[in-house]
C-alpha cells in the first residue's frame, strides 16, 4: 500500500541492455533451462530471434542473433541456374541470398521500399550466377550482384511510378521487360549499365507476362505476352529504333505492333 499515489510505482533499472538501432523488440520468453540464469530470448519485429544475458553478472554475454528471416511477407523467389542458391525479397525491404542445401544465409541487404519481385540474370549475362534483378514498391529496379557474403548495388533505374510487379529476360538476353500497377510495361537494355528504351501504357492491370520461344521455321518471333486483370492477352513484338519517340522527350514508345486475344470461357 502506497499512501497518496495512484497505483503508481517508480522502479529503478538494474540493467539495460541495448541490441541494435533497427532492433524492435516485441516479445520476451525467460529460458526454461534451469542453469542458464538469466538468459531470455526476444522476438525482433524486423525480422530475428535473440538470445539474451540478462543475468546481473559483470561478465553476461553481449546479446546473440539466434535466427534471421523476413519481417512479414515474402513477395518472390528466385533461384540460380548454376548452384544452390535461392534468393528472396519480402515486403520489409531485404533481398536475401540462402545456400539452401546447407540451410544458409549468405548475405542481405535492406531498402527503403517494400521488394516485390525478383528474377534471376541468366548465366549468358552474369557466368558467376551470382546477380539478380529486384523490382520495388516505388517503381525502382535495382541489379544486385553476391560478392561473399555482401550484396552490391550494380545498376539503379526507375522505369515505373508504381509498383514492380513482373520481371523477365527475352530469349536473347538482349532485353529486360518489366511491369508495374500503373499499367505499364517498360523495356530495358540489357548491358554494363542496363538502359532504357522505353515504356507501352496498356488500359489494365498487367497480371503476368513472358516471353515467347522464337521459332522461325514456324513463323514464330520473339515476342512478349502480357496476361491483363480483365481476361485478355497481349502479344507484343520487341521495340526497335523505328518505334521509339523520335524526339526523345518521352520514353513513350509509339507505332508498336500489339495483337489482342481475348480468352472467352
Amino acid at each position: 500500500d502506497f499512501p497518496g499515489v495512484l497505483g503508481l510505482v517508480e522502479m529503478a533499472p538494474m540493467r539495460e541492455t541495448r541490441l541494435g538501432a533497427d532492433v524492435r523488440v516485441k516479445s520476451l520468453v525467460k529460458s526454461l533451462n534451469r542453469e542458464a540464469t538469466g538468459i531470455w530470448y526476444a522476438q525482433d519485429a524486423a525480422g530475428a530471434i535473440w538470445k539474451l544475458d540478462l543475468s546481473l553478472d559483470a561478465k553476461a554475454k553481449s546479446p546473440e542473433k539466434l535466427l534471421s528471416f523476413h519481417a512479414g511477407p515474402i513477395n518472390g523467389l528466385a533461384t540460380c541456374p548454376l548452384n544452390h542458391v535461392v534468393a528472396s525479397v519480402g515486403e520489409d525491404g531485404t533481398v536475401r541470398m540462402y545456400d539452401y542445401e546447407q540451410k544458409y544465409l549468405l548475405c542481405q541487404a535492406r531498402y527503403n521500399a517494400p521488394a516485390c519481385c525478383v528474377t534471376w540474370v541468366p548465366e549468358d549475362v552474369d557466368d558467376l550466377g551470382r546477380s539478380v534483378v529486384v523490382g520495388f514498391a516505388d517503381g525502382v529496379v535495382r541489379v544486385l550482384s553476391r560478392d561473399g557474403n555482401l550484396l552490391h548495388i550494380v545498376d539503379v533505374l526507375k522505369p515505373h511510378k508504381g509498383r514492380v510487379t513482373r520481371m523477365a529476360f527475352d530469349h536473347s538476353r538482349k532485353l529486360l521487360a518489366t511491369a508495374a500497377d500503373d499499367n505499364k510495361v517498360f523495356f530495358l537494355n540489357v548491358g554494363t549499365p542496363y538502359t532504357p528504351i522505353g515504356f507501352l501504357s496498356v488500359d489494365a492491370p498487367i497480371n503476368s507476362l513472358a516471353w515467347s520461344t522464337p521459332n522461325p521455321q514456324f513463323g514464330v518471333l520473339n515476342t512478349l505476352l502480357l496476361g491483363l486483370a480483365d481476361g485478355r492477352v497481349l502479344q507484343v513484338s520487341p521495340p526497335t529504333s523505328a518505334n521509339q519517340h523520335p524526339t526523345g522527350a518521352t520514353f513513350e514508345l509509339h507505332s508498336m505492333r500489339v495483337a489482342e486475344y481475348r480468352m472467352v470461357v
